[in-house]
């Protein structure tokens, strides 16, 4: 009996024994199954999601993409590839073209990139080691003469993507807006050395465009080539008068050796909010356009200090509130800039329109040469004769440096100034010694460990603020984190220290002082190029000599 019961124990082992080996075999021919090409993916293949790995594999993908539909992109180097990315998704299902790990997917040599449809998305490229193929775009929203609307780019950089300058079409755009609707965000761009302006949105109609470019780092572009340090252009002066409706927010700017102009506007209804500009010399221009709103921006010390500037305004209908400008210098352009008009211009010329129906507000303004010039270019000479008309300047904080340069440069009368709620302290008050609306007061500010100027808790200014500069991690892609080193980026301060400490036992301007003579900044605009020159103020004797002597001189510089 008790043979039997060990003889069926011993069968029992042996079958559980054969049914693991069994499901071990099976488990090993189940791994064998997976596609090589999966490989050194973060992830399994999903419904809709195509795995590519030759030019033919992604032309066909593109070609048979439905709505809903991923294309990814096998990792590694993409040599001498233009896509041409055409499809129609819907918001719900957009058709997305992407790396399989976002960085990996490296496009080289001779490329392009083109899209043209509705709904269509790009993500995680990453472009180095070569140049633009096409004469003009690197990455361009249209295939022909049909956009892409809705589309987005997203996640991607460009790194020293340049064409070489010797080449007959050195024009080098790094990405071309056209259609409507669509979105550049949390890409970087970085070491543009080329001809042209890195993005421009083109406007070949008066119709509105909608676009956002937000949280994309742009970082290491000198001043070299036409429109070189450029970053963002919108529209073009043909189309000026009419509306973009576009929004640049929640950009940072860094080390933008620049020639005057970062951001450009050639168009109106634009939003330029939130950005932060880190040792980028040049300024936030409206150059043409109208109803534009430059708000929040955070516009810091730049080392290049001949093109170091905050905004110009050129057009009607602008509102300028809540930023930040420190650190602008006597050879660049002042805080804020409203230029003089010319009375006959009309789309097309390149000329200036008049500056009227502005309002400047709540802005805060520490440590610069230069504060406000109005009537900038105005010359009897020529047609630049059309004075800034209604300006309204209200519950702005100002604190100076003691630069001799007058706080308000009048080059030519307002016709309609109003100064409402200002706090101006330690410049030089030639000309507003006695307005109604300009408080002499040493302003509630602190200086701060980051080499910025913070209001106290209990200032009434201290709405003017409204955010803080951007970090370094809030924009960009967000798989260059672990690379920094890479892309030369570092944790460093904005402002350079030490910074010193305006409010320490400064005196404030109240009389008229000897005005040496000061520059407007160096720009270029259409291969001209002039100096400014203001007038010597001389300044009264008391009682019994009552003599006072104002000379102005100035030549100009045009801004392109």
């Amino acid at each position: 009996m008790k043979s039997w019961k060990l003889l069926v124990a011993a069968c029992c082992a042996l079958c559980v024994c054969a049914l693991e080996d069994a499901g071990y075999h099976a488990a090993q021919a189940q791994q064998a199954a997976v596609p090589a090409a999966a490989e050194g993916s973060s992830h399994a293949a999903k419904p809709g999601e195509k795995l590519v790995a030759t030019t033919e594999a992604l032309e066909a993908a593109i070609a048979a993409a439905v709505p809903g539909d991923v294309i990814t992109m096998r990792d590694g180097v993409w040599n001498n590839i233009n896509i041409v990315f055409k499809g129609n998704g819907t918001e719900q299902k957009p058709i997305t073209l992407k790396a399989q790990n976002a960085g990996k997917v490296i496009i080289s040599g001779a490329s392009s990139l083109q899209l043209s449809g509705k709904y269509l998305v790009v993500d995680g490229l990453h472009f180095k080691d070569g140049a633009s193929s096409k004469s003009l775009h690197l990455i361009e929203f249209r295939v022909g003469s049909q956009p892409a609307n809705h589309s987005r780019l997203t996640n991607v950089v460009v790194s020293g993507f340049n064409k070489n300058r010797a080449r007959t079409d050195s024009t080098d755009v790094w990405v071309g807006l056209f259609g409507s609707h669509n979105r550049v965000d949390h890409c970087l761009f970085q070491g543009k050395t080329s001809e042209s302006v890195l993005m421009i949105v083109w406007r070949s109609t008066d119709d509105p465009n909608y676009h956002r470019i937000d949280h994309n780092y742009f970082k290491d572009i000198p001043s070299l080539g036409v429109a070189g340090a450029t970053a963002i252009r919108i529209g073009d002066g043909t189309h000026a008068l009419s509306s973009s409706y576009t929004t640049v927010e929640n950009n940072i700017f860094e080390n933008m050796q620049g020639t005057g102009k970062i951001v450009n506007m050639k168009s109106g209804g634009n939003t330029i909010r939130n950005n932060t500009f880190v040792n980028a010399s040049g300024s936030i221009e409206v150059r043409q356009g109208n109803g534009n709103i430059i708000e929040g921006n955070f516009i810091l010390p730049a080392k290049e200090e001949r093109y170091t500037g905050g905004i110009v305004l050129i057009g009607q209908d602008h509102i300028v509130r809540n930023n930040y400008i420190q650190g602008t210098r006597s050879s660049g352009r002042p805080a804020i800039v409203l230029y003089e008009g010319e009375p006959n211009n009309y789309p097309g010329k390149g000329g200036y329109y008049p500056s009227k129906n502005v309002v400047i507000a709540n802005n805060t303004l520490v440590d610069n040469d230069k504060h406000f010039t109005i009537g900038e270019l105005y010359d009897p000479k020529t047609e630049i004769t059309v004075p800034v008309e209604n300006l309204t300047i209200k519950d702005n904080v100002l604190l100076g440096n003691g630069s001799k340069i007058p706080i308000m440069v009048v080059l030519d009368q307002p016709n309609g100034i109003t100064y409402e709620g200002n706090q101006f302290f330690n410049g030089n008050f030639l000309g507003i010694e006695s307005v109604p609306g300009i408080a002499k007061e040493q302003p509630q500010l602190v200086l701060g460990e980051d080499g910025m100027y913070h209001y106290t808790d209990d200032s009434p200014y201290r709405r003017n603020m409204t955010a803080t500069p951007l970090k370094r991690t809030e924009v960009g892609p967000e798989w260059i984190q672990a690379h920094w080193d890479a892309f030369g980026i570092k944790d460093t301060p904005y402002v350079d220290q030490p910074v010193k400490n305006l409010l320490s036992a400064m005196p404030i301007h109240e009389t008229l002082q000897e005005v040496s003579e000061f520059a407007s900044g160096d720009s270029q605009d259409r291969g001209l190029r002039s100096d400014y020159w203001y007038g010597i103020a001389g300044f009264a004797a008391i009682a019994a000599i009552g003599v006072s002597l104002i000379v102005r001189r100035r030549s100009a510089t045009k801004a392109k």
